[in-house]
């Protein structure tokens, strides 16, 4: 019994148990688990069409990688951190993870504009990522707040002038 719910704990922690569902014409493959309101699916995905444009227009690019979009229901965006205890959402080079169970989500997406701009900065955060200008995580304490401010203003101006 106890090698099972190891087992179990391990899958939960290290999969993504989701559909996916491709965004044509981008990059973006939306993994959604089940439970995911489709509310939140047409929003993400909505938001990240205005952010995608937003930096083709105003920055003459945008992601070219497949980005992994993962909208969480039960599994945590990181692994073996309890899905409470996680950010709304985060971002890699080549993933963005939104918790839509827990933290600010659930009252976050009630304001499209707010849902807007939170997408839209974790998709700056991917550009940094694949422009190789994205601080490991041991090393992006020296200027979070600069960060995190940068791409908290690129969030709210794409959604301002998309």
């Amino acid at each position: 019994m106890g090698l099972l719910a190891v087992v179990a704990w391990l899958l939960y922690n290290l999969t993504f148990p989701a559909y996916a569902r491709p965004i044509p014409g981008t990059p973006y493959v939306l993994r959604v688990q089940p439970g995911v309101p489709e509310a939140d699916v047409a929003q993400v995905t909505a938001s990240l069409r205005r952010a995608d444009r937003h930096l083709t227009e105003h920055f003459g690019r945008t992601t070219t990688r497949r980005v992994n979009v993962q909208l969480s229901r039960f599994s945590p965006c990181i692994p073996f951190f309890p899905l409470r205890s996680t950010s709304t959402a985060i971002a890699a080079p080549n993933r963005i993870c939104v918790n839509t169970r827990y933290n600010g989500w659930p009252t976050t997406r009630l304001n499209r504009p707010l849902a807007a701009s939170l997408i839209a900065h974790e998709h700056f955060h991917t550009l940094q990522g694949q422009l190789g200008c994205l601080p490991k995580p041991v090393a992006r304490e020296y200027a979070w707040w600069v960060e995190e401010a940068r791409h908290t203003w690129g969030g709210g101006r794409s959604c301002t002038q998309a």
